[in-house]
């Protein structure tokens, strides 16, 4: 695969990128690198690598020492494909309770970068990030892939980041970007009227790429298809955080006219996998990142058959993730994908469902960005779910973590904030012992709307 992206803001951007972030572009030719292995030569690349993270955090991971010698297992044992599934597999439980352990011993804070996330189960858990982890690389190559230049306006429809609130990082973020545009749509509330001015804005700054949660995006497509808005500049659209269901992805691309891709990740674990061009099933990274599809017994399911993903982070030097299931289904697919890229295959993911929530006046909130209500603290409770009535009325159903101190105070700033946000109705705020799973996944949205 072989695109020319030809656009002087690409141009202005790559070569801004080689004068100040050499780092990033080295590792994003070295990305471009793997491109042109053979699918053997990558899957011995990837294995390799796997041994090698495998063996760094036994020897520097207090969790990993400890787990390891616990169960009689020892990483110089795996020295062919077939005894990687002896590998113990990591779980939530493991990331809510060994935290501290799991980081690398003498590690500087400097490399780590907090995130945390509610997850598939319902459960918040967090992780840290390798800041030496160049994830806009692999975003390069991915744009790429759909033949859209890092240097084009783009927009999203997403939370508000709590990286930029300040002037100085609101420059720093423009500069960075430069000479591109980002348009943000705050998913967190979102009326007509916004919807409307979003639409005006991608018009006239010529956005050529739009991303954003699944729910959000769906929504803001069928508002457009009903007040026959068209945006003819769009090339691409991405979606993410919920699975992208084929109804929903004919919709967006009849409003559109523009192919919609599919992308997969967890905020544990970023960049997994994506779709190309074809549009057909998603590409694995396995070039940075390892993903199986689990039976009961943590052993592989054999190919196009469902099982719980785990997957291991090959890039993570800080807090490694090896074997980590982060309660989602899928599974791998057999053959090879036209494009020619030799990336192993995957399905579209049966991860968490979420619904929107919508009100009489028009406005709604994304229910992906629901999701992430309790990222600030994930600790005070160990699980939570958003319900909607018939009559719009909205209840928020909490599970408090008993363990943690001022568990009822955090959970109160969340419902406050809620309760502004949809001022005008109904809400309740509801502590329960247990929130009921659907087949094992917790549903943290459901609209009867």
């Amino acid at each position: 695969m072989d695109y020319t992206i030809k656009s002087w803001k690409t141009s202005v951007y790559f070569l801004k990128v080689q004068l100040f972030r050499r780092r990033s572009w080295k590792q994003f030719h070295e990305y471009l690198s793997h491109e042109n292995m053979s699918a053997d030569e990558l899957e011995r690349y990837s294995f390799l690598r796997k041994v090698d993270i495998l063996r760094y955090a036994y020897e520097k991971s207090p969790f990993y020492k400890e787990r390891f010698d616990s169960l009689g297992f020892n990483p110089l044992d795996v020295k062919e494909e077939k005894d990687w599934q002896d590998v113990p597999v990591l779980t939530k439980d493991d990331l809510r309770h060994c935290f501290d352990k799991i980081v690398v011993t003498g590690i500087s804070k400097n490399l780590c970068s907090l995130s945390t996330t509610g997850g598939s189960t319902g459960t918040p858990t967090a992780v840290y990030h390798d800041r030496r982890f160049f994830s806009e690389a692999i975003s390069w190559r991915l744009l790429r892939w759909w033949g859209i230049g890092p240097g084009e306006n783009r927009a999203k429809i997403w939370r508000t980041s709590r990286d930029i609130s300040s002037r100085i990082s609101k420059l720093i973020h423009s500069l960075t970007l430069f000479p591109s545009l980002t348009i943000l749509l705050d998913s967190s509330f979102v009326t007509e009227q916004d919807m409307l001015d979003f639409a005006k804005t991608l018009q006239e700054k010529k956005v050529v790429f739009l991303q954003g949660y699944t729910g959000a995006v769906h929504q803001f497509a069928l508002f457009c298809d009903q007040n026959n808005i068209h945006i003819d500049s769009l090339k691409a659209i991405k979606t993410s955080s919920s699975p992208l269901l084929k109804p929903i992805r004919t919709e967006i691309e009849k409003v559109f006219g523009v192919p919609v891709y599919d992308q997969y990740g967890c905020s544990e674990i970023t960049w997994l996998a994506a779709q190309c061009h074809r549009r057909q099933h998603m590409h694995i990274f396995n070039d940075i990142r390892c993903i199986e599809f689990l039976d009961d017994n943590n052993r592989c399911v054999e190919d196009e058959t469902y099982g719980k993903i785990a997957v291991t982070d090959l890039e993570n030097h800080v807090f490694p993730l090896i074997r980590y299931q982060n309660g989602d289904m899928g599974r791998k697919m057999r053959g090879a994908c036209p494009c020619g890229l030799p990336f192993p295959l995957m399905d579209t993911v049966k991860g968490r469902v979420t619904d929107n929530l919508r009100f009489a006046d028009g406005s709604y909130i994304a229910g992906d960005y629901l999701t992430t209500l309790f990222d600030n603290n994930p600790e005070c409770v160990t699980g939570f779910q958003v319900r909607q009535n018939k009559d719009y009325s909205v209840t928020l159903l909490v599970v408090p973590n008993v363990n943690y101190p001022l568990a009822d105070k955090e959970i109160e700033k969340v419902a406050n904030l809620l309760k502004e946000k949809i001022k005008g109705t109904e809400f309740r705020l509801v502590q329960t012992d247990e929130i009921k799973h659907d087949r094992g996944k917790l549903r943290y949205v459901v609209s009867e709307i």
